[in-house]
């Protein structure tokens, strides 16, 4: 788990009251002042080296995504998928509804390098989109990201995710 601002009080949850069925995996945030952040969830476990294995082609992903907020408006959100390869994140940004306490699932497939963009600022979620990951290259790992712009002071967000799986199309 990568935390991009110190400003935030953040705990890692499984919780056994809300999933698709419970529990589902999330974090709590209280924020401490007015901010941008992101916290940003990859395994270990959870790799491919295309050197090794295969050259991907193709890279499809679901998940379920719910979100509660108290002391402020929700705007957007999203269901990310995130790559992390040779130091640097990388994401592919699916919208959702803007939809307090309700599951939202998204699917996507057949998405290919060109459509994930380099993160260039880990706090505030900024891409390059002239920058990919290589899907011939050093290992990737997988995960998701949640995050906000301009929280204040007070502010609780409840974030959670469930039945994230992510399916590659690899030449052998």
């Amino acid at each position: 788990i990568h935390q991009s601002n110190s400003n935030a009080t953040i705990t890692v949850v499984v919780d056994s009251s809300v999933g698709q069925p419970a529990p589902s995996l999330g974090h709590d945030t209280v924020l401490t002042g007015s901010q941008d952040s992101r916290v940003y969830y990859t395994n270990n476990l959870f790799t491919w080296n295309p050197q090794a294995q295969g050259r991907l082609s193709a890279i499809g992903y679901s998940m379920d995504r719910w979100i509660s907020l108290s002391g402020g408006n929700l705007v957007g959100w999203a269901a990310t998928l995130v790559l992390e390869q040779n130091g640097s994140f990388y994401r592919y940004r699916l919208g959702l509804p803007a939809v307090l306490n309700t599951w939202r699932s998204a699917t996507v497939s057949n998405l290919a390098q060109g459509d994930f963009d380099r993160i260039t600022d880990l706090t505030s979620g900024t891409v390059d989109t002239a920058s990919h990951p290589d899907f011939t290259g050093g290992e990737i790992r997988f995960g998701t990201v949640f995050g906000w712009n301009g929280g204040s002071a007070g502010q609780t967000v409840a974030n959670r995710f469930d039945n994230f799986t992510v399916q590659l199309t690899y030449d052998a």
